[in-house]
This record gives C-alpha cells, sequence and structure tokens, in this order.
C-alpha cells in the first residue's frame, strides 16, 4: 500500500511538474509523439496475432485419443 502510495505521489508530482514548467513542454510533445508510434506498432501486433490465433483450428477432442499410443506398448 505504501509503495502504491508513492507512486500515485510521483505520478501527481510529474503531471504538476510537466504543466507548469515550459520548457519541458517540446520534450513533452516529443516523448507523446514516441510513445503514440509504439502504441500503434503494439496495437498492430496484437490485431495480427487476434487474426493469427482466429486462423487456427481447435483440435477436436477425438483426434488426440486416436494419434496417442499407450506407455507400455511403446517397446
Amino acid at each position: 500500500m505504501r509503495s502504491f502510495a508513492v507512486f500515485l505521489l510521483g505520478v501527481v508530482v510529474g503531471v504538476v511538474g510537466m504543466s507548469f514548467l515550459p520548457e519541458l513542454t517540446p520534450r513533452r510533445e516529443q516523448l507523446n509523439a514516441e510513445l503514440k508510434k509504439q502504441i500503434d506498432a503494439l496495437e498492430q501486433q496484437v490485431h495480427d496475432m487476434g487474426n493469427q490465433l482466429k486462423s487456427l483450428s481447435s483440435p477436436k477432442p477425438g483426434d488426440e485419443a486416436g494419434k496417442q499410443t499407450p506407455a507400455g506398448s511403446a517397446h
């Protein structure tokens, strides 16, 4: 709980600092642009992964039973 409170305090201090320090504005805009690019790339990867998972066919319960051999007869 204490670490969460410290985290929230850090976020508040960061937001206040970014709001009231005009010399940080260009850097903040640059970071926002970089973050937007990374988020777009991650969204595309998640979308692609979702499409790959949709294209996989799920195995039927009877298919696996027919392919497995009993452990004792593998000699």
